[in-house]
């Protein structure tokens, strides 16, 4: 009687505190076509989870289907734990006005004010995106970005200590404006700490040409400097306490230069 009454109850009451609270929350109308609920294995499914702009004539967010295995551990924790979570078909649409502001930048400012608050406490565990994009317009420059086909996979994100039994390898690909990229993961299983690594490697990037991107501009000027990398990002399985994300290997800059407000130099280095 318990589960059928947790069968019928939970997708109505789901489906109105994600709209609600999300709404509220973003100050921008978030709308769930259909949710399900099977209380046998603790699967929610949210299907068509859409968020508008500011304008509500335009989507910020869309997702065609969110799947999310619950945790019962999310009652002794009172913090969400998902054993896996999926995103299929994520679609997010960004834009920069003239005057270099986003379209999100009243959650960017949130974000920025609230950096000093205690870390949420949750645990997120086998993420996956599948054919994901993104759509930058940018009126500032004139241009326009897309990212398509894109397919994560991150092990786990927390900041409990909880453990699930993973089976994401690490991994993040996709199509930039008509240009394939990949970083592959590994998997260390008979180590004495399981790790599943990603690399993330690079050659003299032009870090000025990303600066600009920046939501909230520095204090002192960017004028050059490249990036070079061949670095690991490390997750560390073991026991809940024990499990951490590390970041190892080395990073070079290469022909840096900083500049004040006034464009007088404030700092060089070759290397």
């Amino acid at each position: 009687a318990l589960l059928a009454l947790a069968w019928l109850a939970v997708p109505p009451i789901v489906r109105s505190q994600l709209e609600s609270r999300l709404t509220e929350a973003l100050g921008r109308k978030t709308t769930v076509e259909a949710v399900d609920f099977n209380p046998f294995s603790l699967r929610l499914t949210l299907r068509k989870l859409a968020i508008a702009d500011t304008s509500g004539t335009a989507r910020l967010l869309a997702i065609d289907e969110v799947i999310a295995d619950l945790s019962t551990a999310s009652v002794w924790h009172r913090a969400p734990v998902l054993d896996a979570l999926k995103l299929t078909r994520p679609t997010v649409s960004l834009a920069r006005d003239r005057d270099g502001r986003y379209s999100v930048q009243d959650l960017i400012d949130q974000i920025v004010a609230r950096a000093a608050d205690p870390t949420p406490r949750f645990s997120l565990n086998n993420i996956e995106t599948d054919d994901g994009s993104i759509v930058f317009d940018d009126a500032m420059t004139g241009s326009k970005h897309t990212v398509e086909n894109v397919a994560i996979g991150i092990p786990f994100l927390s900041s409990l200590p909880y453990q699930s039994d993973i089976r994401v390898i690490p991994h993040l690909e996709g199509v930039f404006d008509r240009s394939h990229f990949a970083l592959g993961g590994t998997t260390t299983p008979f180590a004495e700490h399981r790790e599943a690594a990603i690399d993330i490697d690079f050659d003299a990037l032009p870090l000025k040409a990303y600066v600009a991107y920046l939501p909230t501009k520095p204090r002192i000027d960017l004028a050059d400097g490249t990036l070079t990398t061949r670095l690991k990002v490390v997750f560390v399985d073991g026991t809940p306490a024990g499990r951490k994300l590390e970041v190892r290997g080395d990073a070079r800059l290469d022909k840096l230069a900083l500049t004040r407000r006034d464009k007088t130099s404030l700092a060089t280095a070759d290397r």
